[in-house]
């Protein structure tokens, strides 16, 4: 149901932060009747329950006053409402919204029933649209009958009517086929949003209606009552569940119409009777005062604004789908009424009739009229034939009924050719699917009809209506040109040289308002170009635009407690006013607390200097918005539509406004603070943060740009219209780190670094920042820059007159005084002595010279008393410092001072910020001044105790401090431009790259030092003794108690025993362990090499690698943070004492007394002062005024907002080409399909019989085109759609096409974001397909639900052979379903399951199934989670399958044993059998199992092993049991840590082996003794033909080997010997071998680091060579001369 403002209201005092804009949120009034779910929910849903009870009142109220009857024979039982439940029988049309129903009587009056809907509180809508259907009566139907086309064009054009308008949309229950096509149409998930949709239906026609009869008990297992919720009556309220029914069990349900769950409301009128004429025409009237209604008319429901200028009904559009001949009385009456009418053209019945009628009606030449009796007849014919058709007439009537049939055809075929101009056909073929423009179209006739006909009872305004359609439609173009006609002819009207300001902005400030609720930018961009200003709304127009644009995405709130009219059904604009105004106090107090909180001090320091006649209350808990913001609307829904997060409209808000910057800054800081408020959306709402604080910047760099003084000046003023509170002072607040690198903040900040010194001027040739350096470094403490420099100092300017007598257009009649500043001089041009002295002592670039070098003071002090000069204290009166009984030396003494120092300048900084609101946390370099200050003050309380130990840890602490300072030093480059952005990127680097390879490294520090130390001490550990005979061994393990194993010792010797090998340090001994010559010493020792080869060769070369990734990054931002973090710098020395430390604590000292002298001063002239003001307030009250404004510069002011529109003009032009580049992308890629070669492919897909459309992303809209084309065609048998991102709805759209093709036969569909919807629609298709024989759907989602109807459509199929399902998140229960359709399909011979989830459960049901089926014969099941017992049902079932050929295991769980049954399972056939077992966890022992069930197969012929770790003990069993096979031809190996003892094993056995054609031996370690052996087999091989040998080590001394066996073996064919590096030596013996070698023509020598010279003495032999066909020499040392040398072989067609 839907929620309206009201209702939210009501919610809302209880709960603000769940406000809800009701035109776009999904949300429902009724939602709190349903109590599932946790107990914090269902607590929450009570709270909130007061909703729903006024809810019930309400109508309930409304029922008894009109006295509203559930029957027409019935007087005094009051009619009857509740809420249904819908009951789904397919979960994927779910829909958890309740719907509300109400019985009355058909007697009721329609504007009793207007007021009942009203008690509702629905949203206002912007029109009306009657969907008008006739009856259907065969209810078995799937369909509605009408084209796909056609259906897919009204659900698309009623869900962008929704979600471009706010309609009501109304319907009749006489048509279950239209009413569920409109249903699904504004199903919330197809249009994101939900609309009110009210059906009208007849009580008796409604199936199953006994379950809505008030106080009924349902014992069905079908239907249930339950209720919620117990009012203060007592009153249980029912949620009736409402079963929505199949096709297979309709016929055991009652007959009668069933109520569609996307409606929102059901008035169910009972006359008794299961007439629905009766209820058409109630629904006519209904609608009707629906129109006419003023409270409907309301934007917020419940509340009747006062002021109403343009008073125009709700429009109404009816939409015609079908129809029969009671339909058309109904239409024709409201034609009658100026009610205009949109007929879908192929929706059957009287749709079709109106639209021929049209048709032929349009055309105007000299013959229309004589053309227009015989359409007339031809209609009449029809509509004659559809009234025999729907029983109206029979053949026995008599002709006086017939008659009076006819008459009254006549009547409506007047009505339709009178009002034709109201009619619209629409045609789903002809408009390409824009149902929502023939319905615009339609009521922007109407308007026009409305205006020309009955414009002397209407308004003066007679394009009020029409601009409301734009502001509805959004058609901007159309309403400027509007506004622009009606201006030129208000001029013209009046007599007068310019038009009367009221006739021209009475309107637009109308629509203005409209567009702001509605959140409508560009319409109030539009209006306020026309004269609308948001300052002349008035102040209820203003409520109700912040009540309507309250929204479920806005700004968390705070829950506050209030109450204030949960009870009331009416409610007046104090109300709305009242909350409106708590709210947005509590939103600044939140989000703006500090600036709230000085401007009621201010407010309540203006009170005390006021008059005592005009005090004012300000103890309330909020103030009116027109205080806070001075009356001004604009800064104050700037800041409501922030707070809404409509950041849209804030932005156009803003460029209106005045203050811009600091209004930027004051979105970034709220956005900002709402980030720690909301986790869930703290990305989005960080994102729009930095967006307000990039306009931030780029208003004051475009001032800056147009004049820098100016937009310096702009930073030190304050902003009259926000808090004045100043720009800088905002941006520090909210760390506004993009402004404070903007261009301006750094010309300010070298204006206040260098304070009064020009640092442009140059003196004895050098930079006068130079001379400041050398006097600040030589003479520190001496200011003789001051007294012998003077030419170093900028020349104040000369007293002169204000300018305020200048002529200037930004100038007003206030008068401007600035704020005085510290730094400004009026005086002569050459400044005294003493103001170069005090400048010099307050310039922020000298306080950093002092700090400088007491910093590099300090940290010598520091680094002397460490190493000379820190012993315990002195008890024992020996000497410090030469100085008997001194506890600590002096030096010590004095760096405790220094320190001292630093902790009260820390502190001071610490006190400074927190006072302003200033984030002190947000500077890293504050955090690492805590912690040098917490480990000084642990190491400082510790050294008193004389304690060896305590002392220890005293110096450990001091030294760790020592470490930090002398890091902190590097915070002093971020005032230089040349080595901050250096700094920053160091830091940046060592934040990311340095921690993950300090990550890396210590696991393999600790893996490595643990096992060797282990190692290392096990001599120590255990000692092994024998007898004098050796036959007894005694073995002694040193125990816990006696050897003492375990000391914290041994960590240290382990970390240290290892971390010296990071910097490749190998030396031993360490700590008396030495890697003796024994198996420990000898393991211990490699185990040494490799972890320094790792340490220093590969994890440096990755943190190299990583170092130069993040340069690359960081180096565009570095500049960008550097500017950040100098702003920081420059303000920490600039609020710096003139001191450097430890001086400064004198001045401390110095400030504290000043302090107390001036708070004791400050009472009497303060007293003093209020006394004069008052005085003044008295004699003139206008003084308070007029004081606060003469501070602003009102020519400032408006000068930023110039610069600040220019700004925003761009951006917003910026956003719109934007807008529009990516709008053409997006349709350049949705209409692929549309072009040229789309038009030349659709004109010839008539003749083509294979289309590969393979990643061409076409989406579902190129989708929906292609299907248009497949539908139609005949020849195409193969289709390629892989990788095209269609979705679920292309697929619906191409499975509506494969329903009508009947030649496709090959279907792929990979990766195309598929889910189970889609699934669906494909299975619906394919169910009764007899051409499919093989389908891809694999790298989708369809999970176990779309596995499920896949199943389901091919238990029965009779032609699909192949089926690929791969990587489709299928679990057990979609292997279940699948295993169901294979034990009943006698087709299907491949099936692909890879990368699913399959384990040992769906493995079982899958074997059952091959039990049962004869037909499979490739089952693919690699990559899922299968082991030995998945595994163990399918040998089981393979014992008796005789079909299954292939199977395909790799990547699993399966161990040997698993293995072993498996290939048993095939002893006793012969049918040849391919089984794939790689990637599982086999081993060595596994390999034995696998070789006793090998021995006796005869059956098995490709055996894959790869990547088992079988080993060389493995390999051994396995050729074992091969010597008696004689069925196996290909055998992989591969991965299987194989080396020259294997090979052994494998020659000694392979000459038994005389059916093996392919071994595949890549990625083991044969070495050149492998090659040997191996080729010691090539010699008298001859049956061997692929050999593949990749990355085996062998070299060029193994090639050597190989290049004899391969000049004498003439049956291999392909052999790879990449990866080897055999480099030029070994390609010499590859080139002999091929000059003599006739058998050869595949050969792979890729990755060999063979050069140029290996090349050409390659390319002399394969001059030689006549059969070698192809050769691989990729990744190799070629160069051009190399690559010369091949060319010559161009002519011998060897391919490379």
């Amino acid at each position: 149901m839907e929620n309206t403002e009201l209702d939210v209201f009501s919610t809302l005092v209880s709960h603000p932060v769940r406000f809800i804009d009701a035109n776009k949120q999904r949300y429902t009034e009724s939602d709190r009747l349903q109590s599932d779910g946790t107990d914090e929910e269902i607590q929450e849903l009570t709270k909130q329950s007061t909703k729903a009870l006024d809810l019930e009142k309400r109508v309930k109220h409304v029922i008894e006053t009109l006295q509203l009857n559930p029957e027409d024979s019935t007087n005094e039982i009051p009619a009857y409402f509740g809420f249904l439940k819908f009951v789904y029988a397919n979960d994927a049309d779910r829909n958890d919204r309740l719907s509300s129903f109400i019985h009355l009587a058909t007697k009721s009056r329609p504007w009793t029933v207007a007021n009942l809907i009203e008690a509702y509180h629905l949203p206002s809508p912007d029109f009306i649209l009657s969907i008008q259907t006739g009856n259907n009566h065969n209810l078995l139907k799937e369909k509605s009958g009408i084209q796909v086309e056609t259906e897919h064009a009204i659900q698309r054009g009623l869900s962008a009517t929704a979600m471009i308008t706010h309609p009501w949309i109304t319907t009749s229950c006489i048509n279950q086929d239209m009413i569920r096509l409109v249903g699904n149409a504004l199903h919330s998930d197809m249009c994101g949003v939900d609309v009110p949709c009210i059906s009208f239906c007849n009580w008796k026609y409604v199936a199953d209606h006994q379950q809505l009869e008030k106080n009924s008990v349902v014992t069905s297992t079908l239907h249930d009552t339950r209720f919620a919720f117990d009012d203060e009556d007592n009153r249980r309220r029912s949620i009736h569940e409402y079963q929505l029914i199949t096709k297979r069990n309709y016929e055991n349900r009652n007959s009668g119409w069933h109520l569609d769950p996307n409606h929102t409301h059901f008035l169910l009128f009972d006359d008794e009777t299961n007439d629905v004429k009766n209820v058409l025409l109630k629904r006519q009237e209904i609608e009707h005062e629906f129109s006419i209604s003023r409270a409907l008319k309301s934007p917020v429901g419940g509340y009747q604004p006062k002021h109403s200028r343009f008073d125009n009904d709700i429009p109404i559009v009816m939409l015609l789908l079908g129809g029969d001949f009671t339909t058309l009385t109904a239409i024709c009456k409201s034609l009658e009424n100026g009610t205009p009418l949109v007929v879908v053209r192929d929706t059957g019945g009287l749709a079709d009739i109106i639209t021929q009628l049209c048709r032929k009606l349009s055309p105007i030449d000299e013959l229309a009229e004589f053309r227009k009796i015989t359409y007339i007849e031809e209609c009449k014919i029809e509509l004659k034939r559809l009234c025999y058709k729907e029983g109206i007439l029979t053949e026995r009537d008599d002709e006086i009924k017939i008659e009076d049939q006819i008459s009254e055809i006549e009547k409506y075929i007047n009505v339709l050719n009178e009002m034709e101009t109201l009619i619209v056909v629409y045609d789903a073929i002809e408009h390409k699917g824009n149902l929502e423009n023939a319905i615009s179209s339609a009521m922007l006739k109407g308007i026009k009809y409305q205006v020309e006909n009955y414009e002397q009872l209407l308004s003066s305004e007679t394009r009020a209506a029409e601009l409301v359609w734009c502001l509805i439609w959004n058609k901007d173009d159309y309403a400027r040109q509007l506004l622009i006609d009606r201006k030129d002819q208000t001029i013209i009207s009046t007599n007068d040289m310019y038009p009367k300001k009221d006739q021209i902005n009475t309107l637009t400030q109308q629509l203005l308002f409209e567009a702001l609720y509605r959140n409508n930018v560009l319409f109030v961009s539009l209006l306020m170009e026309h004269g609308a200003s948001i300052e002349d709304l008035t102040d209820e127009q203003f409520i109700i635009i912040c009540i309507k644009t309250m929204n479920n995405n806005a700004l968390p709130l705070d829950p506050i407690p209030i109450d204030m009219f949960s009870q009331k059904r009416i409610i007046n604009i104090n109300d709305l006013t009242q909350y409106v105004e708590r709210t947005y106090n509590n939103y600044l107090q939140q989000y703006l607390g500090h600036y709230e909180n000085e401007r009621k001090k201010n407010q309540a320091k203006h009170q005390r200097l006021s008059t005592r006649n005009r005090k004012q209350d300000i103890s309330s808990s909020y103030t009116p918005i027109s205080e806070i913001f001075n009356e001004r609307k604009i800064e104050a829904l700037y800041l409501w539509f922030i707070f809404m997060n409509q950041p849209n409209m804030a932005k156009y808000l803003c460029s209106r406004s005045r203050n811009q910057t600091v209004a930027t800054l004051l979105a970034a800081e709220i956005y900002i603070e709402a980030t720690k408020k909301d986790t869930k959306n703290k990305k989005d709402l960080n994102i729009i943060a930095q967006e307000f604080d990039r306009h931030s910047r780029g208003i004051i760099d475009k001032c800056f740009a147009k004049d820098d003084n100016f937009a310096l000046k702009l930073l030190k003023s304050k902003a009259t219209t926000f808090y004045n509170c100043y720009p800088l002072d905002v941006a520090r607040r909210a760390n506004c780190r993009i402004f404070l690198a903007s261009n301006t903040i750094q010309k300010h900040l070298h204006d206040k670094w260098y304070h009064h010194f020009d640092h442009q001027r140059r003196f004895m040739k050098m930079s006068s920042s130079i001379w400041i350096c050398l006097v600040s470094l030589i003479l520190p403490m001496i200011p003789i820059a001051s007294v012998l420099f003077p030419c170093l100092y900028r020349k104040s300017s000369s007293n002169s007159k204000p300018q305020q007598e200048t002529s200037n257009l930004y100038r007003s009649t206030v008068s401007y005084q600035s704020l005085p500043e510290r730094d400004e001089n009026i005086g002569s041009n050459t400044p005294g002595v003493r103001d170069r002295i005090k400048w010099f002592y307050e310039a922020p670039v000298v306080h950093f010279y002092y700090n400088f070098i007491f910093f590099v003071s300090f940290l010598a002090l520091f680094s002397y008393v460490l190493l000379v000069d820190y012993f315990p204290l002195n008890i024992y009166g020996e000497k410090r410092s030469g100085i008997e009984n001194l506890p600590i030396p002096i030096t010590e003494i004095i760096l405790h001072i220094c320190i001292g120092s630093l902790i009260i300048d820390e502190l001071s900084q610490f006190i400074l910020q927190t006072t302003k609101k200033y984030h002190y946390s947000n500077n890293p370099w504050n955090w690492m001044d805590l912690a040098g200050i917490l480990f000084y003050l642990i190491a400082f309380i510790t050294r008193w105790f004389v304690v060896e130990s305590v002392f220890i840890c005293s110096k450990i602490f001091m030294s760790i401090d020592l470490v930090i300072w002398y890091i902190r030093i590097l915070y002093l480059f971020a005032a230089y431009e040349v080595l901050g952005p250096k700094l920053t990127m160091i830091y940046e680097m060592m934040k990311d790259a340095l921690l993950i390879f300090l990550c890396f490294i210590l696991i393999i520090l600790f893996g490595f030092s643990i096992a060797s130390w282990s190692l290392l001490t096990t001599s120590q550990q255990v000692v092994w003794s024998n007898t004098t005979n050796d036959t007894d061994i005694k073995v002694t393990v040193l125990s816990e108690d006696t050897g003492k194993l375990w000391r914290w010792q041994v960590l240290r010797d382990v970390f240290n025993w290892g971390i010296w090998k990071v910097f490749g340090q190998v030396a031993e001994p360490y700590n008396d362990a030495v890697s003796e010559n024994d198996a420990y010493g000898t393991f211990v020792f490699i185990f040494a090499i490799g972890f320094t080869v790792i340490s220093n060769v590969l994890l440096l070369n990755v943190l190299i690698a990583m170092f130069n990734e993040k340069i690359l990054r960081v180096q565009e931002k570095s500049n960008e943070l550097w500017r950040y973090q100098r702003f920081w710098l420059i303000y920490e020395y600039k609020d710096k004492t003139i001191l450097p430390p430890p001086f400064n604590i004198l001045c401390y000292i110095i400030g504290a007394i000043e302090y107390i002298v001036c708070c004791k001063c400050r009472p009497k002239s303060s007293i003093s002062l209020n006394q004069y003001i008052k005085e003044l307030s008295e004699q003139n009250p206008t003084i308070r005024n007029t004081t606060e404004p003469s501070l602003v510069d009102t020519r400032q002011m408006n000068r930023e907002k110039v610069f600040g529109e220019a700004y925003w003009e761009q951006i917003f032009e910026e956003e719109k080409q934007e807008k529009m580049l990516n709008q053409k992308k997006s349709d350049e890629t949705t209409e692929t399909l549309q072009t040229d070669d789309y038009q030349k492919l659709n004109g010839t897909l008539q003749s083509l019989e294979k289309l590969d459309f393979s990643d061409k992303q076409i989406g579902h809209k190129g989708a929906e085109q292609l299907a248009d084309a497949i539908r139609k065609n005949t020849t195409l048998t193969q289709l390629d759609l892989s990788k095209n991102h269609i979705g679920n709805l292309g697929v619906q759209y191409l499975s509506d096409a494969f329903l009508h093709n009947k030649t496709i036969i090959t279907l792929d569909l990979t990766n195309n974001d598929i889910g189970a919807q889609g699934t669906q629609y494909l299975a619906n298709a394919f169910r009764n397909n007899k051409t499919l024989v093989e389908i891809d759907l694999s790298k989708n989602h369809i999970g176990n639900e779309g596995a499920e109807h896949i199943a389901d459509a091919f238990q029965h199929n009779t032609t699909l052979t192949t089926l690929k399902l791969q990587a489709n998140r299928i679990t057990n229960y979609g292997a279940e379903c699948l295993a169901d359709t294979l034990r009943k399909n006698t087709t299907i011979t491949m099936l692909d399951l890879r990368w699913n989830k399959i384990s040992a459960k769906g493995t079982q049901q899958l074997a059952d199934a091959l039990a049962h089926n004869t037909t499979l014969i490739f089952l693919d099941l690699s990559w899922n989670e299968i082991d030995n017992k998945g595994v163990e049902s399918l040998a089981d079932t393979l014992q008796n399958n005789k079909t299954l050929t292939t199977l395909n295991l790799a990547s699993n769980r399966i161990e040997g044993q698993g293995a072993q049954r498996l290939i048993a399972s095939r002893q006793n056939y012969t049918i040849p059998t391919i089984l794939n077992l790689s990637s599982n966890q086999i081993g060595s022992d596994g390999a034995k199992h696998v070789a006793d069930a090998l021995q006796n197969n005869k059956a098995i012929t490709t055996l894959d092993l790869s990547s088992n770790r079988i080993g060389d003990d493995g390999l051994k069993h396995l050729i074992d049991a091969l010597q008696n096979n004689s069925t196996l031809i290909t055998l992989n190996l591969s991965s299987n840590q194989i080396s020259q003892t294997g090979i052994k094993y494998l020659t000694d056995a392979i000459e038994h082996i005389t059916t093996l054609t392919t071994l595949d031996l890549n990625y083991n370690e044969i070495g050149a003794g492998g090659a040997k052996d191996l080729a010691a087999i090539l010699l008298t091989n001859t049956t061997l033909t692929t050999l593949l040998l990749s990355s085996n080590q062998i070299g060029p001394a193994g090639m050597q080997y190989f290049s004899y066996a391969l000049q004498n073996n003439m049956t291999i064919t392909t052999i790879d010997l990449s990866k080897n590096q055999i480099a030029d030596e070994g390609i010499k013996h590859v080139a002999n071998a091929l000059k003599y070698n006739t058998a050869i023509t595949t050969i792979n020598l890729s990755n060999n680091r063979i050069t140029d010279n290996g090349i050409e003495q390659l390319a002399n032999a394969l001059k030689l060579n006549k059969t070698i066909v192809s050769i691989d020499l990729a990744c190799n040392k070629i160069t051009d001369k190399g690559a010369n040398s091949l060319a010559s072989l161009q002519y011998h067609n060897v391919i490379f």
